[in-house]
């Protein structure tokens, strides 16, 4: 039996797997993709530092906080302008409701008629 010598050429486009110096590169480009995501997983854990808007809400908070505890809450028992309200937003809801409006000037000390309008007024700040 005779003992034949393979060899291998480096530059066949079948061995390219073989070749020692791709295989160096490609270790080390993983090792670098690997150590890059882990820098960048550590470095986003941080905390972010706080923003001016982040500082003045809590500040807000702790002065409001200690203003209701030596405050309170007003005693409110009847709740008269609640129903006051109320009673408005009822009224403004009746089908065919026509009022009329006018104004009163207090240079000639009379009124002055605008015309027919729609409802009550209230005004855009209340809440219900």
């Amino acid at each position: 039996m005779r003992k034949t010598k393979v060899s291998i050429n480096s530059k066949s486009k079948y061995c390219k797997f073989l070749r020692p110096e791709k295989m160096k590169r490609k270790n080390s480009f993983t090792y670098l993709v690997a150590l890059l995501v882990g820098l960048t997983m550590f470095v986003s854990c941080g905390q972010a530092p706080q923003s001016s808007d982040i500082v003045q809400k809590e500040q807000q908070e702790k002065i409001l906080a200690e203003g209701s505890a030596q405050v309170g809450m007003p005693a409110i028992k009847n709740f008269r302008e609640r129903k006051i309200v109320k009673d408005l937003y009822e009224l403004r809801d009746q089908n065919g409701l026509v009022t009329y409006t006018y104004i009163f000037s207090e240079y000639t000390g009379k009124y002055t008629y605008l015309g027919e309008t729609i409802g009550y007024g209230i005004p855009y700040a209340t809440q219900f």
